[in-house]
């Protein structure tokens, strides 16, 4: 899809996420942790894989766009990120192949 195709709103972060969102394919997705924040950006999204390595899709009002890279950190890493205060979801996948379904745990209110 060219830029040209696409609708106004999802033009602003665009080319920063063609450059890293084709990384993404093929990695295992170890957790997703969901922030809401008061100040910019107002939403972010964390896919922490289990290669040690993250990519962050975050909202700084009305569009919804990703980062340039896929950054090198882990859960711990994300969870400290613009603080563990604005995390309001996290979902992990089991400890052991096999293990079950994701643990999610709704964390608004209770950052533990």
């Amino acid at each position: 899809m060219s830029d040209q195709t696409l609708p106004t709103f999802a033009k602003a972060g665009w080319n920063e996420m063609a450059d890293a969102v084709p990384g993404i394919i093929g990695k295992t997705i170890a957790h997703v942790v969901v922030k809401k924040r008061l100040d910019r950006p107002v939403g972010q999204v964390f896919l922490v894989f289990t290669d040690g390595t993250y990519y962050e899709f975050y909202s700084t009002g009305d569009n919804i766009t990703g980062t340039s890279a896929i950054d090198v950190g882990d859960i711990d890493d994300v969870r400290r990120y613009g603080g563990e205060e604005c995390i309001v979801m996290q979902a992990s996948a089991p400890v052991t192949p096999g293990g079950g379904a994701p643990r999610v745990r709704d964390l608004r209110g209770d950052p533990r």
